[in-house]
C-alpha cells in the first residue's frame, strides 16, 4: 500500500508541484525581503559581523525544512483523500486489513516522501552555500541533524494526516492544503521571528507543534554561525536574541531544551496517529 500511494503522487505532477510551492515561496520571500529584515534585525540586536549572513541563511533553511515536512505531507495525503471520494478507501476499510495499518501506509508513504524531498533541498542548501564558501551541515552535527528532521516529519505527518481525515472531497482539500501550508509559515515563525509577533499570536503559535520542531533544528544549524556572530556578548543578550528569533521556545516560563521538545513531538505522533486510527472506525461504525 505504501508503495502504492507514493506511486499515485509521484504520478501526479499537479499535486508534486503543488506541494513544492511553499518551499519555493518561502525561499522567494527570503531572496526578496526577508534575508535582509532578519539581518536588520540582529544588527540591531548585537551590532554588524561578517556572520550574519551565514547565520540567516542557516536560520532560513530551518524553517524550509519544516515547512517542506507539512506540504509534501499534504501533497501526498490528497492521495487519501481522492481515495474517499472515489470509493477505493471504502474498499480498504472493508478488507481484513486493520485500520491502523491503513493510518500508517498513509504517513509511512507520506514521510517517506517529506524525507527524501527535504533531504534534496537540505543538499542542495548546503552544496550552494558551499560554493559561496560557507559551510553549513558538517558530519559531526549529521546524525542528530537527520534524528531531529525524522522526528519532525513524523509528527507533521501524523498531524496533517488527522487533518485531513477530516475532509470529504479534493475541492476542499484543495483549499485546506492551502491553508494549513500558509498558516505553518506563519505559526512556526518562518516568514516572520515569534518575538516580531503580537503576543496573543505568540501564545496560539506555542500550540502549534511545528514551532517547536523548528526551534530545535535551529539550534543545530545555527549553532556555530550564533556563536561567531555572538562572541563577547552577554549570556542575557543571546538568550534574549535566540527567544526572539524562535531558537528556543517558552512555555510557562520555562525553556524547553531539545529532549524535552524530543518528547513532545513523539506524543504529538502517537497521540494524532492513535487518534486518526479511532476516527476511521468511527467512519466505518456509521
Amino acid at each position: 500500500m505504501v508503495r502504492r500511494h507514493i506511486a499515485i503522487y509521484i504520478r501526479d505532477k499537479g499535486t508534486l508541484i503543488s506541494s513544492l510551492v511553499a518551499i519555493f515561496v518561502t525561499i522567494g520571500l527570503y531572496i526578496l525581503f526577508l534575508g535582509n529584515y532578519l539581518e536588520t534585525t540582529i544588527n540591531q540586536s548585537i551590532g554588524e559581523n561578517s556572520g550574519n549572513f551565514l547565520f540567516v541563511n542557516t536560520w532560513v533553511l530551518s524553517g524550509i525544512i519544516i515547512v517542506s515536512s507539512v506540504t509534501i505531507s499534504l501533497g501526498l495525503f490528497g492521495v487519501k483523500v481522492k481515495d474517499d471520494e472515489t470509493g477505493i478507501y471504502t474498499s480498504f476499510a472493508v478488507s481484513p486489513i486493520s485500520k491502523m495499518t491503513i493510518v500508517l501506509s498513509y504517513i509511512i508513504a507520506a514521510w517517506m516522501m517529506s524525507f527524501v524531498i527535504t533531504l534534496s533541498v537540505l543538499l542542495v542548501w548546503n552544496f550552494v552555500m558551499g560554493l559561496l564558501g560557507y559551510q553549513i551541515v558538517t558530519f559531526s552535527i549529521l546524525p542528530l541533524l537527520l534524528i531531529y528532521i525524522i522526528l519532525n516529519i513524523l509528527s507533521a505527518t501524523s498531524l496533517t494526516f488527522f487533518i485531513v481525515n477530516f475532509v470529504k472531497s479534493v475541492t476542499a482539500f484543495s483549499s485546506v492544503s492551502t491553508i494549513l501550508g500558509t498558516l505553518t509559515g506563519f505559526l512556526a515563525g518562518i516568514y516572520l521571528p515569534i518575538g516580531a509577533l503580537p503576543n496573543y499570536v505568540q501564545y496560539f503559535m506555542k500550540f502549534f507543534p511545528p514551532t517547536y520542531g523548528v526551534a530545535q533544528i535551529r539550534s543545530i544549524l545555527t549553532k556555530e554561525s550564533l556563536k561567531a556572530i555572538t562572541k563577547g556578548d552577554s549570556s542575557s543578550t543571546i538568550e534574549q536574541l535566540k527567544l526572539y528569533i524562535g531558537i528556543k521556545v517558552k512555555i510557562f516560563n520555562h525553556v524547553l531544551e531539545n529532549y524535552e521538545i524530543i518528547y513532545l513531538l513523539l506524543a504529538v505522533t502517537v497521540l494524532f496517529t492513535l487518534l486518526s486510527a479511532f476516527q476511521l472506525r468511527e467512519r466505518k461504525n456509521e
